[in-house]
């Protein structure tokens, strides 16, 4: 039974063979190579193409790939591809070729081949393609896949990987919240050691503080700013770098610039600060001037403060204080030419930590004070604008000028006059901040801490100087407020018999309004008036009526006591 299992099998055997030998045969003879013919290669290159599709053709073509053909001879027949492009490569042997490059549909087309054998290599490629199509070989005519007929128009569908990186910067002001449109950066990639400018782009944030940029290949990079807005600190040294891979595509940063504020003040008599205020001339004024300490102060060199005093004020000495902060240690003083320059010590740690700088100094009044005007005072912020990409300080600074905060102290003009009109020089006057003080006689004081006195002159001129009006926070321009002046002594005059008689003293304090016109003469200007004999006048002609009646009672009453001796004496 063995023995005739096993003829059976060898005879179907040999049938089969025998069958299929007879279509072999057929297909040979009834399709030979026509040796005339020509041939052609069409290659389409197309994205990753194991990607999200298995069907190459469903992927993105890629265009501008240059693709290389090499005709193979017959010393060259029998190589592999992998030696062919090494010794291509290495120049060792040459090779009849033809270079094409892929069009938009990633598609190139060899055509008019001479038949034979061909070395396909693709020898450049755009810079996203991270793996190019590999080498291979391949012959015109080739057996179509039933293996019945030859293929003269061949088409293949070679893959490349890419990668496309993205980023996105936004930029925003040291709020974190506010976007910063125009500042300039620029995009580098690392070449080895040594870092290229990019495709030579300029790129600028958008409204909304953006940048953006996508289809970037694998490599290295950095975005680094290098123009920024007017009085923003340029940080070059602030690089977003970042590296493109296969695994890693797109990042996002943000970044901020900064532009230190610097504001003046002036300390009002509550103890609050204002931009205005008034003071008595023997007062101390003390300013306030609040800065920001940038977030890379350390990386800056220059950083101080100058403030320029004006005429009728000098600083006291030794009175600048700076909250948190340790003079000499962490900052300098110098004053002088009436200028004040505080320099803070940007490689201290205490000034780094700080993210406001409050400093304090007085001023006081001196011989050059301008009555009834504002004396203006400003501050100038000096900075460093300017950091290398290595974090170094550049020379470049920028100044900073502050609001203008004043401080203002009156003048008082009054004139002395008799009651033709005429000047009265002699008369003393003492002032008062209340009418209740003058009553009670306590009035304005000196610097030697006496009352302050005021003479007519020659010209009937009464002058008190270096008195505040207004509030605190008022423009000197809309201040005012009330004194009450009392006359003290009054001058002298010959009477008809020519003996020396004073004139007749105020008996009433007198109210005033000091404000930034009360120290011109002009029709506004008070007159105070001072009369001959018993009569005490006072400016509103009130004293004399009230001297009118008490004569008018005391004659009345003298009638009725000479009636009463008269009627007794009967």
């Amino acid at each position: 039974m063995n023995k005739i299992k096993k003829l059976t099998a060898v005879i179907m055997l040999i049938i089969i063979v025998l069958f299929n030998m007879e279509k072999f045969v057929l297909a040979v003879t009834n399709n030979l190579i026509d040796t005339s013919n020509k041939a052609s290669l069409t290659i389409i290159e197309y994205e990753n193409a194991y990607g999200k599709d298995k069907d190459v053709r469903k992927n993105e073509p890629l265009k501008n790939v240059e693709i290389t053909i090499y005709k193979l001879d017959e010393a060259n027949l029998e190589k592999d591809a992998k030696q062919l492009e090494q010794e291509i490569k290495s120049k060792s042997i040459n090779l009849s070729s033809t270079v094409k490059m892929t069009n938009q549909d990633g598609q190139v087309v060899f055509s008019n081949l001479d038949l034979g054998r061909y070395f396909v290599m693709e020898t450049k490629a755009p810079k996203n393609v991270t793996e190019k199509m590999e080498s291979f070989i391949i012959d015109l005519p080739r057996s179509n896949e039933t293996g019945t007929n030859w293929e003269y128009n061949v088409t293949v569908y070679p893959k490349n990987i890419t990668v496309y990186g993205d980023v996105e910067l936004t930029k925003y002001d040291k709020d974190g919240t506010t976007p910063l449109q125009g500042t300039i950066w620029q995009l580098q990639k690392k070449n080895k050691d040594k870092w290229e400018i990019y495709e030579n782009t300029e790129l600028t944030t958008n409204s909304n503080g953006k940048i953006t940029i996508q289809g970037l290949e694998v490599g290295t990079y950095r975005l680094v700013e290098t123009k920024t807005l007017d009085g923003y600190i340029l940080d070059s040294s602030n690089v977003q770098e970042f590296t493109v891979t296969s695994d890693a595509t797109s990042f996002k940063f943000t970044a901020i610039n900064e532009k230190p504020e610097i504001e003046k003040q002036v300390k009002g008599s509550n103890g609050n600060y204002y931009t205005h205020t008034s003071k008595f001339q023997t007062e101390i004024t003390e300013w306030k001037i609040s800065s920001d300490i940038p977030k890379v102060i350390e990386k800056m060199q220059n950083y101080y403060i100058t403030d320029l005093l004006p005429q009728g004020l000098e600083y006291v000495e030794n009175s600048i204080k700076i909250e948190n902060l340790n003079i000499n240690s962490d900052y300098t003083v110098d004053y002088s030419n009436n200028t004040l320059k505080v320099i803070l010590n940007t490689a201290s740690s205490n000034v780094q930590n700080l993210e406001k700088a409050i400093i304090t100094y007085q001023t006081k009044f001196n011989k050059n004070v301008k009555f009834s005007e504002e004396m203006v005072n400003q501050a100038t912020l000096t900075y460093t604008d300017k950091i290398n990409v290595d974090g170094t300080s550049a020379a470049s600074t920028k100044e900073k000028t502050t609001n203008s905060a004043e401080v203002h102290t009156g003048k008082l003009l009054i004139k002395k006059v008799d009651q033709d009109g005429n000047n009265l020089q002699g008369a003393k006057f003492k002032i008062a901040t209340s009418k209740q003080n003058a009553e009670n006689g306590v009035y304005i004081k000196n610097a030697e801490n006496r009352d302050i006195e005021a003479i007519s002159d020659e010209n009937g001129n009464v002058i008190f100087e270096g008195l505040k009006y207004g509030n605190d926070g008022e423009d000197e321009a809309n201040a005012k407020t009330s004194y009450w002046v009392v006359e003290t002594e009054t001058p002298t005059y010959e009477d008809a018999r020519g003996e020396e008689k004073h004139y007749n003293l105020l008996n009433t304090p007198i109210e005033v309004k000091v404000s930034t016109s009360s120290d011109t003469e002009n029709s506004a200007t008070l007159k105070i008036v001072n009369k001959k004999g018993f009569v005490l006048p006072y400016t509103g002609g009130i004293g004399i009526v009230l001297f009118i009646l008490i004569g008018t009672g005391l004659i009345v009453l003298s009638i009725k006591l000479n009636k009463k001796t008269d009627s007794k004496r009967r």
